[in-house]
């Protein structure tokens, strides 16, 4: 849990479905466990790379990017699972996964319930940089890769369906009102906050992983646990590595 709250979001996930069975562990538990530590073990050359953008504005590091998912109905409880993710200088600064307390009729409650918490975070955010006075680093745009949440937070029309979730859905829509956040669609390709709420397949965890500016060390010594799945041996066995994907420790 430090690690994932210091460094290493790419685990939280992981570290919010184990923490649910913290008080009553199970061998398989302790197993999966395990895992998450050979997993760090063999992926300790990874780091969060924080960038200037030099005048680029192509690398959307000059504000607080914002990215928020839900996945629906998700855990056995059939709870979904909340998750957002908070970017600057091209790394996370702020990120959190979570089962919601409630179970959620829809998936379209779902992400409302987990843009509440992406809207909150945001308005602390946007009250600390401006204390610091630094409110032009603060993020008002939230990526969703639902665009019918979209549609209905953007519309002051009150249907009885949504009924049930109308105090997030009051909470979201003042906030749109009052221009204290916007949303924005984003392809669910690109929504880096879906590694927060789901366990991806190898190739994708990877590849969200390099998108939200997790890099690997040059020049790093290779573990007693690591082998060809964590990168290639170059110069004969020198000891230098290129970085890959370790993301399933040898067994």
């Amino acid at each position: 849990m430090y690690a994932m709250l210091c460094t290493r979001p790419d685990i939280a996930y992981t570290v919010q479905q184990l923490s649910q069975f913290a008080s009553d562990p199970a061998q398989v538990h302790l197993q999966a466990a395990k895992r998450v530590l050979r997993y760090l073990q063999g992926s300790q050359d990874l780091h969060l790379t924080y960038r200037h953008d030099n005048g680029d504005t192509r690398m959307g590091t000059g504000t607080i990017q914002s990215y928020s998912d839900a996945d629906f109905a998700a855990g056995e409880d059939r709870k979904s699972i909340s998750g957002y993710i908070f970017t600057l200088a091209g790394s996370p600064i702020s990120w959190q996964a979570k089962k919601q307390s409630t179970i959620a009729l829809s998936t379209a409650e779902a992400e409302y319930a987990a843009l509440t918490q992406a809207a909150k975070e945001v308005i602390w955010l946007q009250n600390l940089l401006k204390d610091l006075g630094m409110s032009n680093f603060a993020p008002k745009i939230i990526n969703v890769d639902n665009q019918g949440t979209i549609a209905l937070a953007e519309n002051p029309i009150h249907h009885a369906r949504t009924k049930h979730l109308d105090v997030q859905l009051q909470f979201v829509r003042n906030s749109i009102e009052n221009g204290i956040i916007e949303l924005k669609y984003c392809p669910t390709d690109v929504m880096l906050a879906d590694i927060m709420t789901k366990a991806l397949a190898k190739e994708k965890h990877a590849r969200m992983r390099m998108l939200m500016g997790m890099n690997c060390l040059a020049n790093t010594t290779p573990s007693p646990f690591e082998d060809v799945r964590f990168g290639k041996q170059r110069n004969g066995g020198n000891n230098e590595w290129e970085c890959g994907n370790a993301l399933y420790p040898a067994e």
